[in-house]
């Protein structure tokens, strides 16, 4: 036999009646394969059909196809579910960004643009979102599953959040500041998750 000759393929001297009954063999599912069957699909006699599987091996070469049949849907499967993985890890990135947007809408500022303080509106669902899309990019990695988002790590959020308000004022340019926040904030955050505190210790 070829090197190149797949056992699911025409075999050299092979009737094309033989293959066509291969075909409808190999075709049925796996506990369902009948010769007789076969033949009465293809207006045969059941006898010549068992010469026919005889004598071109049907039962292994079907055997064959399934197992090819099986590598291919488990590459299938595969790709589908590192597509998904991708996919989540974006969306809890884009969550993390609109969270970041979304808290800087709360941030008071001076003329000049420093941190003066946090307007008297509720923080919750900004840090809640912040989490979530953390929570969902780590889980896409595998790094953690995915839980639930408590009212503890809002707390603990913004008190980080506070103290990182105190630090950048100091810092003159605004875009800068606006970074060394993100940068603070993010940190924070990272911290929580991990177990920490959101100020280091």
């Amino acid at each position: 036999m070829s090197a190149t000759l797949k056992p699911t393929d025409p075999q050299p001297g092979e009737p094309g009646t033989s293959f066509a009954g291969f075909v409808v063999y190999r075709e049925m599912p796996p506990d369902k394969r009948s010769l007789r069957e076969v033949g009465r699909r293809l207006g045969r006699s059941e006898s010549l059909i068992e010469r026919y599987s005889s004598r071109w091996n049907w039962v292994d070469r079907a055997c064959a196809w399934d197992r090819e049949q099986a590598r291919l849907s488990s590459q299938t499967q595969a790709k589908a579910a590192a597509d998904w993985v991708d996919r989540q890890a974006e969306e809890g990135r884009k969550l993390q960004i609109f969270a970041m947007a979304a808290l800087n809408k709360y941030i008071d500022r001076d003329p000049e643009g420093r941190i003066i303080g946090v307007r008297n509106i509720p923080l919750r669902d900004a840090l809640l979102m912040m989490k979530l899309g953390s929570q969902i990019e780590r889980a896409a990695a595998g790094a953690e599953p995915l839980g639930a988002v408590d009212s503890e790590f809002v707390l603990a959020a913004a008190d980080a959040f506070a103290t990182a308000f105190q630090e950048v004022n100091s810092i003159e340019d605004q875009e800068q500041r606006a970074a060394a926040f993100q940068e603070r904030c993010l940190a924070a955050v990272g911290r929580l998750l991990a177990g920490g505190d959101g100020d280091g210790s």
